[in-house]
């Protein structure tokens, strides 16, 4: 049960450290493919909210795992959108390989993070013995309610 833990963790940072290496070199792209300050500076700053959301995702906040996998789903329909009309992928020969690696790689996250993630914190969620309420202390052997109550639990 840890080692399947240990072994979603591990995937987790993977996945984590394939986006950020991704976003890197997608920034890298359209910052050399850029024409004026303006769409300069939106690709730096939509650069920045994604590592930020990253970041938080490795800092394992809820809210920035909720908001990558959401992201990277809108992202995955759109890469996927741009492959199937061949206007937009006539652009650059290399175009439909991005667009592909986009798709695998965000639709990889939104996948972990939609299904394989729900089912892990529901496999290791705390029984209502183990809940926030309530501790063991080691030092009288018995349960203690953590909750003013005004009583303990024998």
């Amino acid at each position: 049960m840890i080692e399947s833990l240990a072994r979603k963790l591990r995937l987790e940072r993977g996945l984590l450290s394939t986006l950020v290496i991704f976003c890197g070199f997608e920034g890298y792209l359209g910052l050399s493919g850029s024409v004026s300050k303006e769409e300069t500076l939106a690709i730096i700053v939509s650069r920045g909210l994604w590592l930020l959301l990253i970041i938080g995702a490795f800092a394992r906040y809820k809210f920035a795992r909720n908001a990558l996998g959401f992201l990277c789903a809108i992202n995955a329909i759109v890469a996927s959108l741009d492959l199937m009309f061949p206007t937009t992928v006539n652009g650059s020969p290399y175009e439909p390989v991005f667009l592909t690696t986009s798709l695998a790689v965000k639709g990889s996250v939104f996948v972990y993070y939609s299904f394989l993630m729900k089912r892990m914190t529901r496999a290791y969620s705390p029984t209502p013995d183990t809940s926030v309420s309530t501790a063991f202390d080691t030092q009288i052997g018995r349960k203690v309610d953590l909750l003013p109550r005004g009583r303990q639990v024998p």
